[in-house]
């Protein structure tokens, strides 16, 4: 099952759109906390889309595009706005290195990409055509 999402690139957008990824793949039997982190995984993509690519410039498109497996999701986030820099998403670090004692030490930004990292299976970055697609992959896990 498949359901693609057309959105402008405005901040106020990206609620909307989270809330029906998660709504749609609690619908199709995806648990609760896998939900939410492919809803995480989706804001963050959809806010670097819309910060990044499009430089917070209003009117622009972005699809989000669901696919619901038996035993998987699969979401691609397409838009036509700036490129991410060659090899950007193969030197982000699995884990989010900071001082706890010091939170003044924790990084106010460049964060998203680490969370998609953390909660997806298999994150994956492609410019085809002049369109941005990056692929997010979670695995449905035996209850």
């Amino acid at each position: 099952m498949r359901r693609d999402f057309h959105l402008a690139s405005e901040l106020v957008r990206v609620r909307v759109v989270a809330i029906a990824v998660r709504a749609l793949c609690m619908e199709h039997g995806v648990d609760e906390p896998t939900a939410c982190e492919v809803e995480l995984a989706v804001v963050e993509a959809v806010n670097n889309s819309i910060l990044h690519a499009y430089a917070q410039a209003a009117g622009h498109s972005i699809v989000v595009s669901v696919e619901l497996e038996a035993d998987r999701v699969v979401v691609q986030i397409r838009d036509a706005g700036r490129s991410m820099p060659p090899g950007l998403l193969a030197s982000v670090p699995d884990d989010l290195e900071f001082d706890p004692e010091d939170l003044d030490s924790l990084p106010t930004g460049g964060m998203g990409l680490i969370l998609m990292k953390k909660v997806m299976d298999d994150v994956h970055y492609e410019t085809i055509g002049g369109e941005n697609v990056l692929t997010l992959l979670r695995l449905r896990r035996a209850a």
